[in-house]
């Protein structure tokens, strides 16, 4: 389950994981890390190098279809929406809109994200897998206990296979 909860690009448990409109996350430091001017290279966007997925494993017909394609759109007007970020088919900039100031390609299925001035900070935070990371690395600390102490108990160091009693001492038969 651990490698569901780390970012592709960082390969670390999520840090204020964000949500792209192609429903893939990141965490918002390697987002903001890899957006870039729309009219830059597209190798220099690209700092998940081991990621998995690549361009000969997507479905061509998908990714260009009208309901695969991703897109998002909000209001950049100074309506109650929030901030605006246009999400468009992988594998070349389709439709890129005009007055976009920063982009990332997901790392995962390369589909472009455009943003306007506030960048990846427009990205809806993803609050369901921060909670999930909170509760994994607080179990992952959980000390557990001996279950024959009286009293207090102190800290088990075996747990038998038999009965599966986690135990601070260990037996010798």
């Amino acid at each position: 389950m651990e490698d569901e909860l780390r970012c592709p690009c960082c390969k670390e448990l999520f840090s204020e994981p964000v949500l792209l409109p192609c429903w893939h996350a990141l965490c918002l430091s390697c987002a903001v890390n890899l957006q870039a001017p729309p009219d830059s290279p597209p190798e220099s966007t690209t700092d998940c190098s081991n990621a998995p997925g690549s361009d000969q494993e997507a479905d061509k017909l998908s990714i260009l279809s009208e309901t695969d394609s991703g897109v998002v759109c909000s209001s950049t007007s100074n309506s109650s929406r929030p901030g605006s970020y246009v999400g468009t088919p992988g594998n070349g900039n389709c439709f890129p809109p005009s007055g976009g100031t920063l982009f990332l390609s997901c790392p995962i299925c390369h589909k472009n994200v455009y943003f306007d001035e506030g960048g990846a900070h427009n990205l809806p935070k993803y609050r369901a897998m921060q909670r999930i990371v909170e509760k994994y690395q607080e179990a992952r600390n959980v000390r557990l206990q001996c279950q024959m102490c009286e009293g207090e108990p102190k800290e088990a160091i075996v747990s038998c296979e038999q009965c599966e009693v986690r135990l601070n001492f260990a037996l010798i038969y």
